[in-house]
Formats: C-alpha cells, structure tokens, sequence
C-alpha cells in the first residue's frame, strides 16, 4: 500500500513574518541634468527674447544693446511682458514696434534670426549630453560620485 506524506500535501506551510519596506529616499540631485536644463532653457530665451535666461527672469541685466539705460525693443523680459499685459502702455517698447504688432511680432523677428540656435538648444543640446553621459558612463563617474559621498554630500550625484 501506497501512502503519501503528510509533509508534502496535508500540512500548511509556516508563515513567514514579511520583510520590512525599505524606506523610499529623496532622489538625488543630479548636476549633469541641472546643467542640460539650464542651457536648453538660456538657448530658447536667446532665440525668443535675445536675452539669456536670468536677464529674462530678472535676476541679472545683462543686455546685448550698447545703451546704458537699459535693452533694445527686441530684447523681452518677463517683467517687460507682465508690465504690457496687466498695465498696458509699451512695456519698454519702441514705437516702430508697437505700431508693428508688439510682442509677438517680435518673438517672431527674433525667432526668425535665431533659429539655428533654437534648433541646437532643443534637438542637440540633449543629445550631446544623452551621448556624453554614455560616453562618460559609470567607470569615470562612480569614483566621483563615491568621492562625493565621502566628502559628506549625500544629495549631489553626477
């Protein structure tokens, strides 16, 4: 007579007390993609309003026209823009401009000068750093980052 174990078929199996979750950390920052995001940025800036990013925002005045009293009408800012917007008036604009079509004739001007750059800055700024990190991949960039982590910076990875 044949009988089966009653290990193998007949007994429930033991619960086992489930692993603890590990705790979800706060993605490190990531400089190589900082710097991408900040030249595309200045490029369309350059291409749109003829000014970089920061004299766009408001953080520097660095304009390309040699007047001490501030840019040229083809030269935007965002303050420039919310100036024209909620309180009307030129908004730093010349006449010729204005009698144009203001701002969005001048984005366009400004596009139709500058887009090759506009071009390089969405299309070949990315792929120039989706191959450099390739390029650069983890045998050059593990010692820093682990050079990084021993110095005590824990959020920084490059």
């Amino acid at each position: 007579m044949i009988t089966a174990s009653t290990m193998a078929f007949g007994m429930a199996r033991k619960r086992s007390k489930a692993k603890p979750r590990s705790r979800s950390r706060k993605p490190a920052f990531n400089i190589s993609n900082a710097a991408q995001t900040f030249i595309v940025a200045n490029g369309v800036s350059m291409a749109m309003f003829k000014v970089d990013a920061l004299t766009f925002l408001g953080l520097t005045k660095n304009f390309q026209g040699g007047y001490s009293a501030g840019n040229n009408s083809n030269e935007i800012t965002a303050m420039e823009i919310f100036n024209r917007v909620f309180q009307g008036g030129s908004g730093g604009m010349s006449s010729t401009w204005q009698a144009a079509g203001g701002i969005p004739n001048v984005i366009k001007s400004n596009l139709k000068g500058q887009l090759p750059l506009l071009i390089t800055a969405t299309v070949g700024v990315p792929l120039a750093f989706k191959f450099g990190k390739q390029i650069l991949a983890k045998p050059l960039l593990n010692p820093l980052n682990r050079t990084l982590k021993m110095a005590g910076i824990k959020g920084v990875k490059v």
